[in-house]
């Protein structure tokens, strides 16, 4: 029972200490933080976000704040980060987020102070022993001009231009590299951004800016470039074989998908392929002037003046080529009959006279050149008949010229060139055009006379005629009208058309018969 109340007794009395050490150590607390309030000193413990101020003078907190950019809402930043990882931070500085240093160092100073003896006591022991952060840093508005310096060297950073795809051919391929894109940043928008990061109190901004491509492949576009056909081999405008050359191309259609498949930076090698001509200039020689496309032979007859007319003009027809739609002319190919020309004076028909003129004869290779024509079946662009019945052709075969008009024009109406062979050997004319035969058959020539005029007979004096002699000057000719046809056959022999082809009318000429004068009279 004692020892209970000696207990009880010993725990009244540390009660009673410990009661009094807390006043005594409160009015120690007091009395200490009053000494201290009147000091230049913030009061221990006293911080403003990660810096460490209590116990500093006002000026020395100042400078610290100005030094650190404390000053600046805190020290907060936001980081802009991008989609590559790369991360730029702006710092609530940078935009103009600032507190005055001197302001933030008063607004410290004065916590603590003024506000009553056991609030001061009790706001000084918060931050002794759990190093209060007393100033509540409003959040400033951040400057615009600010936001868009930071938003640009943000955007000089980080934009890139795209590296362009690059295009390259030889004659052998073609090489396509893919380019790579670029990026580009809103300098605005980033900047709007960020200000709502920084009044939303947000650390980071996920920045996405826009992608900048290169120029995509265009395969289509680039066969048409390059891409060209094979080239037969062909004639030029004097008749010569030209060579072939062969062509290129390439599947624009799979080269554009593996194109679109490429990473950046890769190279596609797309080969040529060679298309090769149809036509060499080997196989195309042996093509030209292979057929007999058509012949025909004259008989020589009369003055030799006149046989050689036929043959100079003969001449200068042998070898002519004539390229397909190319129009002959005969007085244009073989020229002005003239005695420069070595051409003669020979018998020929002028106003349906008989005359002697210069390169007369020369109607016989105009008509047998007419004659291989109709046979080779080309195109007659012009032709008339002389005006009385030449025997050397069948009636409606002849063609008469003269320098000037009449000419004898046709045209080259096949696929291949002609060449016109003509020459005199034997006693005879003969006319071939040679070409390229592009069908099976043959054409022949058919005429009918629909009217005949019967010549008369014309007595004139000849005084150097013995009585009782005759002698016919002129034979005189039938006159006539002539129907002319080309007759058609296929391979086989069979007949697929007959075409007219002109119609001939002769005028009739009476004969001539040179008597004594004597004779006449009776």
């Amino acid at each position: 029972m004692k020892d209970t109340r000696r207990t009880s007794r010993i725990m009244r009395r540390a009660a009673l200490f410990f009661v009094l050490a807390l006043v005594l150590l409160a009015a120690l607390a007091l009395l200490a933080g009053e000494v201290w309030a009147r000091t230049d000193r913030l009061f221990p413990g006293l911080r403003a976000g990660d810096l460490a101020l209590g116990g500093l003078h006002r000026s020395e907190a100042q400078a610290k704040l100005a030094s650190t950019g404390c000053g600046a809402w805190l020290g907060k930043s936001v980081a802009v980060r991008f989609p590559d990882g790369s991360a730029f931070p702006v710092t609530a500085a940078e935009v103009g987020m600032e507190r005055d240093p001197a302001a933030l160092a008063e607004a410290l100073y004065a916590y603590g102070r003024g506000d009553g003896l056991w609030r001061n006591t009790l706001s000084r022991l918060e931050a002794l022993f759990f190093g209060a952060q007393p100033v509540e840093a409003p959040v400033p508005e951040p400057a615009g001009e600010a936001l868009r310096l930071a938003a640009r060297r943000i955007a000089e950073a980080t934009d890139r231009a795209p590296v362009p795809s690059v295009l390259y051919f030889d004659e052998e391929a073609i090489r396509w590299t893919r380019g790579t894109p670029g990026q580009e940043t809103d300098r605005a928008g980033l900047a709007m951004a960020l200000e709502e990061a920084f009044l939303a109190g947000r650390e980071t901004v996920d920045w996405q800016p826009a992608v900048l491509l290169p120029e995509e492949a265009d395969f289509r576009s680039v066969y048409a470039l390059l891409a060209c056909p094979a080239e037969d081999a062909h004639w030029d405008e004097e008749g010569r074989v030209l060579p072939e050359k062969p062509g290129r191309s390439f599947d624009f259609l799979a080269a554009q998908a593996a194109a679109e498949a490429l990473e950046p930076g890769e190279t596609l090698v797309i080969p040529f392929e060679t298309v090769e001509p149809q036509l060499t200039a080997e196989a195309l020689r042996a093509l030209l002037y292979r057929d007999e496309l058509g012949s025909y032979a004259t008989a020589l007859g009369g003055t030799e003046t006149r046989m050689g007319n036929i043959r100079l003009a003969a001449k200068s027809l042998d070898g002519c080529l004539l390229l397909p739609g190319e129009e002959f002319s005969f007085n244009g190919r073989i020229g002005q009959r003239t005695e420069e020309a070595g051409y003669g004076s020979a018998l020929s028909y002028v106003d349906g006279e008989v005359v002697s003129e210069v390169g007369g004869g020369i109607c016989q290779v105009s008509s047998t050149l007419y004659c291989a024509c109709l046979l080779a079946d080309l195109e007659v662009s012009f032709r008339t008949n002389h005006r009385y019945f030449q025997s050397y052709v069948p009636p409606g075969l002849d063609a008469t010229v003269s320098w000037g008009w009449p000419d004898f024009n046709f045209v080259n109406s096949t696929e291949y060139p002609l060449r016109i062979e003509a020459g005199c050997e034997g006693g005879s004319l003969t006319v071939t055009i040679r070409g390229t035969r592009t069908r099976e058959g043959h054409t022949e020539l058919r005429w009918e006379v629909l009217e005949t005029v019967a010549a008369g007979t014309v007595y004139r004096e000849d005084p150097a005629l013995a009585p009782g002699q005759r002698t016919v000057a002129d034979a005189g000719r039938d006159g006539m009208t002539v129907q002319t046809w080309r007759v058609k056959y296929d391979g086989e022999g069979n007949v697929l058309e007959e075409v007219p082809e002109a119609l001939s009318v002769y005028a009739s000429r009476d004969s001539v018969i040179l008597v004594a004068p004597e004779d006449k009279e009776g």
